[in-house]
C-alpha cells in the first residue's frame, strides 16, 4: 500500500509539474478535473476508473491524464463529453 500511495504521490507531481511548464494545456482543462492513468499500471488505472466513473456520473467535467512511459509524449489528455471519453 504505501508503495502505491508513493507512485501516485509522484504521478500527481509529474503532471503538476508538467502543467506548470505547458501552461496552455492547464489553460485549455482549467475547468476539469484531472483523472491520472498511467501506461502499464493495471492496479492503478482499475481504482482510477471507478473515480473517473463516480465523476462522470455526478455530470462533473473529466480529462483523462495518461501518463505515457515515452520520452517525448509524457502525458496524452483526453476530455470526457456526455459520460464517456
Amino acid at each position: 500500500m504505501k508503495q502505491q500511495v508513493t507512485r501516485d504521490i509522484t504521478l500527481n507531481f509529474d503532471l503538476s509539474e508538467y502543467l506548470i511548464a505547458h501552461p496552455e494545456v492547464f489553460q485549455r482543462y482549467s475547468e476539469e478535473n484531472f483523472v491520472i492513468f498511467e501506461e502499464n499500471n493495471n492496479a492503478l488505472n482499475k481504482r482510477t476508473e471507478t473515480l473517473l466513473a463516480r465523476l462522470l456520473k455526478r455530470g462533473e467535467g473529466v480529462v483523462r491524464a495518461t501518463r505515457k512511459n515515452t520520452k517525448y509524449n509524457k502525458w496524452v489528455f483526453e476530455v470526457a463529453h456526455n459520460g464517456e471519453i
